[in-house]
């Protein structure tokens, strides 16, 4: 979705993990993105539907759902588009990166580059590592 110039790109940023989502939400904000955040997979989808953000990074393991699976549920979605990326400390094998991508859905491995995420936040392409 295009943004005004003036206007701030909205990121919805899902973690189980609350240290790392307080974190990782401050380093973006920092970035001068405007930041949601959520813990499940049941908030991630009322976040998304109530503050429409313009990126979705979702951690691979959510405590209660499959974060891979959201992804590509969210991705796949006609009624919600956000550009998605998946977070994860878990290895992501060619194979599965190259599903990802052909799913237009960005993987940054934990811990994640920051100049990489920013990339991608402002619409720039990134690679999978």
């Amino acid at each position: 979705m295009p943004q005004a110039q003036d206007s701030p790109i909205r990121v919805l940023l899902a973690d189980d993990d609350p240290d790392y989502l307080e974190v990782m939400a401050e380093l973006l904000e920092l970035t001068g993105l405007t930041v949601f955040t959520a813990r499940t997979a049941a908030e991630t989808r009322a976040v998304l539907g109530a503050e429409d953000p313009d990126i979705l990074l979702v951690d691979r393991l959510l405590g209660d759902a499959d974060g891979a699976a959201l992804a590509r549920e969210i991705a796949a979605s006609a009624s919600l588009r956000p550009r998605v990326a998946l977070i994860s400390g878990l290895s992501t094998s060619p194979d599965e990166q190259a599903g990802f991508a052909s799913d237009g859905i960005a993987v940054f491995p934990k811990p994640i580059d920051v100049e990489r995420l920013r990339a991608f936040c402002h619409g720039r392409q990134v690679t999978s590592i």
